[in-house]
């Protein structure tokens, strides 16, 4: 009998093993409320900031400045944001739309952190996030500096153009060119105003994305050299040039509602070589940044003082400069897509906003003949549907062309193309005035006016490309008509829309 008790005492000691091995089970339920709590965008977005805060910022609430709250703020909804550009260019590209290419060498755009807080509706969730950190939206936005990329009328004009496009889902593209610096700051000294350098990026900009993989190089001065194969083919090669590097830098653009979300792309100039080794060895350490320092002028300021030689040969560059980058950037995207240029009326409408990208027209017959091997008819036909030109005052200063002899010695190429294109347009003009057969002029100031007209559209001096549309019109009568219209090479068309 007594042997028979003792596997009842083992039976109970293993129940009782059992028991607290099933305690640790219940203990992961009790944190199921607290992930949905979390999952509200306020605790969202709160929790964005402070991973940002700390992990990108190395800062803590408690040690953060003013400046850290707002870089924090604005990387906690530029990730929200980034995610909608991600699907939106993905869906641009798988279905191979039709972009448009605003050109603007000014864009003003504001305070981006609140505009992009409304545009994508997380004004509320931020200022409410913000509020139980201890924190105020309208103090930590108040840290914003405006971007140094435009200062007047056309420059919003373009800012507000981009955020249009982005509300209608439009898919569309701006290019400008990556300031160092802004326009000029104002500041009193001794009782009178003083202009100093805008360094708005001096605490840099959350908004800025940089893409290096995608620059570009851009040839000036040189020479042309001609050369013809086997065929009897003729081609043109620049060669003995100083390059220049273009490395863009991307901007997110919100849509209301984040309907789509397009992007500003800015080129910002870099040297070919930024450092000569062989100069800082020989002692000339100087001379060995001495490419780098005078190539990162082009994009140093916008609108350099163009009362002098070289200012004016500046300001050329620098159109010379983003045009190319830009145009570059686009056949890249095209060809990528496409298997060949004969659809790119299809799949580009380039909108030049004002003169100063009006240089792309060249550049373009440039890219397309010399480099792309297109003849010079097809390369033209294709410009004459691409380009679209909108003019916004009829101020002489703002029509004039260019120094001719400025625009050979920076694009020898650029001014064969312009050279040709005018002659091109000028006869085909000429041919359309001759079938018009028009009056001779009665008065003598009649006489004289129609002489002018002929000159002006027959210079060689001038970069201007004239329109086939009016082959009789003349500046006094043409300006008026084109400022009210948006203008393509080969072609006029009654809407002002960046889209026609």
């Amino acid at each position: 009998m007594p042997k028979k008790k003792k596997p009842a005492k083992k039976s109970a000691k293993v129940v009782k093993v059992r028991k607290p091995a099933a305690k640790p089970v219940s203990k992961p339920k009790a944190k199921a409320p607290a992930k949905s709590a979390a999952a509200s965008p306020v605790a969202i977005f709160r929790d964005a900031v402070l991973h940002h805060l700390k992990s990108t910022f190395a800062r803590d609430r408690v040690t953060a400045t003013r400046n850290d709250w707002w870089m924090a703020t604005c990387m906690a909804a530029r990730d929200q944001m980034l995610e909608r550009y991600i699907d939106t260019q993905a869906q641009h590209a798988s279905k191979n739309v039709r972009r448009v290419y605003y050109l603007s060498l000014e864009y003003l755009m504001g305070r981006v952190l609140t505009n992009n807080l409304v545009n994508l509706q997380l004004r509320e969730v931020a200022t409410q996030a913000l509020s139980e950190l201890g924190q105020d939206l309208e103090t930590v936005a108040d840290e914003e500096a405006d971007m140094g990329l435009g200062n007047g009328g056309l420059g919003r004009l373009a800012a507000c153009f981009l955020d249009s496009l982005a509300t209608m889902d439009i898919p569309a593209i701006g290019y400008g060119i990556h300031y160092e610096f802004g326009l000029f700051r104002q500041t009193f000294a001794l009782g009178r105003q003083v202009e100093v350098a805008d360094n708005w990026l001096a605490n840099n900009n959350p908004w800025l994305i940089r893409r290096p993989n995608f620059r570009v190089s851009v040839p000036l001065y040189g020479r042309v050299k001609h050369s013809t194969d086997d065929r009897g083919n003729h081609s043109a090669e620049l060669v003995e040039t100083r390059d220049l590097l273009g490395v863009p830098w991307d901007i997110p653009i919100a849509g209301f509602a984040g309907s789509s979300v397009n992007f500003l792309r800015l080129w910002e100039s870099k040297a070919a070589s930024e450092f000569d080794f062989r100069a800082f060895d020989r002692g000339g350490y100087v001379d060995a940044v001495r490419d780098r320092t005078s190539s990162e002028t082009v994009s140093k300021v916008l609108y350099p003082n163009d009362s002098t030689e070289s200012g004016k040969e500046l300001r050329l560059v620098q159109q010379i400069f983003f045009v190319s980058c830009s145009l570059q950037d686009i056949l890249r995207r095209h060809r990528r897509l496409n298997p060949d240029f004969s659809s790119l009326p299809a799949k580009a409408a380039i909108q030049l906003n004002d003169t100063h990208p009006a240089i792309a027209v060249a550049e373009l017959m440039r890219l397309l003949v010399d480099v792309e091997r297109l003849t010079w008819d097809e390369a033209w036909a294709l410009c004459t549907q691409v380009f679209s030109y909108t003019n916004h005052t009829l101020l002489p200063e703002a029509s004039r062309p260019g120094p001719y002899r400025s625009s050979r010695r920076c694009s020898l190429a650029i001014s064969r193309s312009s050279t040709r294109s005018t002659a091109v347009t000028s006869k085909r003009s000429t041919a359309a005035g001759r079938a018009t057969t028009p009056a001779r002029p009665s008065s003598r100031s009649s006489r004289k006016a129609t002489r002018s007209a002929s000159a002006w559209r027959t210079s060689p001096s001038s970069v201007r490309i004239t329109s086939t549309a009016w082959p009789n019109c003349t500046p006094a009568s043409c300006v008026p008509t084109c400022s009210r219209a948006s203008m393509s090479f080969g072609r006029a068309s009654s809407s002002t829309s960046p889209t026609a």
